[in-house]
C-alpha cells in the first residue's frame, strides 16, 4: 500500500491556485483595512451664560480684588462627551449710556474662579489681560479648556485708569453673531443671543489728604513786617483722582 501524503498528489496547477485565493485574500484585508475611516471626535458643543454682578460706581485709580470691579460673570458649559474643548478667543465689547474711552480704562482681565465660589478674590488665576482699541478688548490664542462634563467661571475685570473722567460708563457685551466667543474646531459654540454686563460708573475715589506743618524758627519782628509764621503742607496718595480744599 502507498504512503504517499495527498499534498504530494496536488498538481502544479492546484498548488498555484491555492496561493492565488491566499494573495487575493490578503489584498482584500489590506485595501478594506486602508479603506476603513479612522477614529474620529466627535463635535462638542459649548454653552455660554453669564450672571450679571450688582452694578455700582467704580472707583478711578488701581484697586485691590474687590466684587466692584466685576463687570460680567462669564459661565462656560461642556457636556458629557468624548474630549475637552478648548476656547481659543474672546472678544469683549465696551457699551454705556456715555461710554467709557480706551484712555478711562487700564486694562480689562479675563480670571478663573479657582475655587469656584463666584466670588472674585485674590485666589482666583488670571487668563489673560490686555487694553481696549475702539471701545472693544480682544482675547485671542486663549487655549483655555473645559473638560466635558463641567462648566467654568470667568470674571471679566476692569482696571480704570486714575484720570479716568468721572461719570463715564462700562458695560461689557459679547455677541454671538459676531462670533464674540470661539472655540478650536470641530467644536462649536451654542448661540447665547447677547450678553450684557453690569452698568459700572467711573466715580471719584475717596482720597484722604495728609497735612502736616513745619513752622519757622522763633524770631523777633517789627511792626509792618511781612514774616512767614507758619508753612503748611498738604498731599494726596498716588493713586486716586486727587482731592480738592473747600475751606
Amino acid at each position: 500500500m502507498s504512503n504517499i501524503s495527498c499534498a504530494a498528489n496536488r498538481s502544479p496547477y492546484q498548488s498555484l491556485t491555492g496561493l492565488a485565493v491566499l494573495s487575493a485574500l490578503v489584498l482584500f484585508i489590506i485595501l478594506l483595512l486602508s479603506s476603513t475611516p479612522a477614529f474620529a471626535a466627535g463635535v462638542e458643543t459649548l454653552t455660554v451664560s453669564h450672571i450679571v454682578p450688582t452694578g455700582g460706581p467704580i472707583p478711578a485709580g488701581p484697586q485691590s480684588p474687590s466684587q466692584s470691579l466685576v463687570g460680567d460673570v462669564l459661565q462656560f458649559n461642556a457636556s458629557a462627551g468624548d474630549h475637552t474643548i478648548t476656547v481659543d478667543s474672546i472678544r469683549v465689547r465696551q457699551s454705556g449710556t456715555t461710554t467709557a474711552l480706551d484712555s478711562d480704562i487700564t486694562a480689562i482681565r479675563l480670571v478663573r474662579d479657582t475655587n469656584a465660589d463666584g466670588i472674585y478674590d485674590a485666589s482666583d488665576t488670571p487668563i489673560a489681560s490686555t487694553s481696549t482699541a475702539a471701545s472693544i478688548a480682544e482675547f485671542s490664542s486663549l487655549n483655555f479648556q473645559v473638560a466635558q462634563n463641567s462648566t467654568e467661571t470667568v470674571f471679566v475685570v476692569y482696571t480704570i485708569s486714575p484720570s479716568a473722567v468721572i461719570g463715564h460708563t462700562l458695560q461689557s457685551n459679547l455677541i454671538f453673531t459676531n462670533s464674540d466667543i470661539t472655540v478650536v474646531t470641530p467644536d462649536v459654540v451654542a448661540d447665547f443671543g447677547v450678553l450684557t454686563g453690569a452698568t459700572r460708573s467711573v466715580a471719584s475715589s475717596a482720597d484722604t489728604v495728609s497735612i502736616t506743618h513745619n513752622p519757622p524758627a522763633t524770631a523777633v519782628v517789627t511792626q509792618g513786617a511781612s514774616v512767614l509764621v507758619d508753612r503748611i503742607d498738604l498731599s494726596a496718595p498716588p493713586t486716586g483722582d486727587g482731592a480738592t480744599i473747600d475751606s
